[in-house]
């Protein structure tokens, strides 16, 4: 039996099998959403959701989806809280399927809309310092969960609510 494949399927005969058997328990929880522990191989990089619903909402300047996936990849190469990231242009056009100019646009504009400094380095790849947008991000998901879960009321206060009802607190 010879088998022939394809970019999505193996053929056996005439019967199709899905390469990635998804009925096999996967090594960790991300691996198991995303369907094999093969799709792990290089790494992964955490994505908060509230960066997913809000990018293009952000104030004062929104971002577009090129410079969210750019703002990510940029992401994707920062190894601790203090360090910053320094890919390539070209490595990041690579990865966004863009040209080197283009990425350099991304960074631009980034750059101008204060998410992300550029820092050169003389004979390197430049530094890019995200510190502007994680506190853009910081900022807005703040005002998000105030709106969700509005501050309680100071206890300290000579008034205090109880179930409901306001009631002053004995002197």
């Amino acid at each position: 039996m010879s088998d022939h494949f394809d970019t999505n399927v193996r053929h056996y005969d005439s019967q199709f099998v899905d390469p990635v058997d998804l009925t096999t328990r996967s090594s960790s929880p991300i691996a198991e959403r995303w369907g094999s522990d093969e799709v792990l191989h290089d790494g992964f990089a955490p994505v908060p959701i509230f960066f997913l619903k809000s990018y293009s909402l952000l104030k004062p300047y929104p971002l577009t989806t090129g410079e969210a996936m750019f703002a990510l990849q940029i992401m994707s190469f920062r190894r601790t809280n203090y360090g910053r990231p320094f890919p390539s242009y070209k490595t990041l056009a690579n990865r966004m399927g863009v040209s080197e100019k283009m990425a350099r646009r991304y960074a631009k504009q980034l750059d101008d809309k204060g998410y992300i400094s550029r820092i050169p380095r003389t004979s390197k790849t430049n530094e890019f310092d995200v510190s502007g947008l994680l506190r853009v991000l910081a900022r807005a998901a703040k005002q998000q969960l105030l709106k969700i879960h509005p501050k309680p009321v100071d206890c300290e206060d000579k008034e205090e609510v109880t179930n409901g009802h306001q009631q002053t607190k004995p002197q």
